[in-house]
């Protein structure tokens, strides 16, 4: 009868190397969330300096990353810091306010009314034919609304490097 040899201890190295790895999967997997969600902040800034004016990196600095505590997601959005509109200004808006006006558009404050053929020329626009009509929003920059159509890519790229790193690990036997 033939019998064919079996090494068991390289065998029994892979299964202790294979235990040892598999009890830093949680790890892994919090680093590659937090890795998604970097690359994901950074779209997002480079978005905010593509359709914003933000010379001295206001808004930018606004927006933090958070991870879930159990390590189930990330999320990028605007720190609830008051922030001071202007020096005359008593209204206390926050960064979310301000963010929020930003990607969405609002609304301008009207003329007061107190002459009755005073227009504001941030509420008039002239159509093709040249006739004026009143206008009376800020439209969107949208920089949240055009990260979220690259997101998705960008963050499974990232997690994918990470988790690809932890695999590489468990074939070269180390932690």
């Amino acid at each position: 009868m033939n019998r064919a040899a079996f090494d068991t201890k390289q065998w029994d190295t892979f299964w202790k190397v294979w235990n040892r790895r598999l009890e830093t999967l949680p790890g892994a997997k919090k680093a590659a969330l937090f890795q998604a969600g970097q690359a994901v902040d950074a779209l997002l800034e480079r978005q905010i300096s593509a359709r914003l004016n933000d010379p001295r990196g206001r808004v930018k600095r606004w927006q933090e990353l958070r991870l879930g505590s159990g390590g189930g997601y990330a999320a990028i959005s605007p720190a609830d810091d008051t922030v001071r509109v202007s020096r005359s200004s008593s209204n206390k808006y926050t960064a979310k306010d301000i963010t929020r006006y930003l990607e969405r558009g609002h609304k301008i404050r009207p003329p007061s009314g107190r002459w009755k053929r005073y227009r504001s020329r941030a509420h008039e626009r002239a159509d093709a034919n040249g006739k004026h009509s009143l206008v009376g929003v800020v439209p969107g920059r949208m920089f949240y609304s055009w990260t979220k159509m690259e997101a998705t890519a960008a963050a499974v790229r990232a997690a994918r490097e990470e988790i690809l790193e932890w695999i590489e690990g468990l074939a070269e036997g180390d932690e």
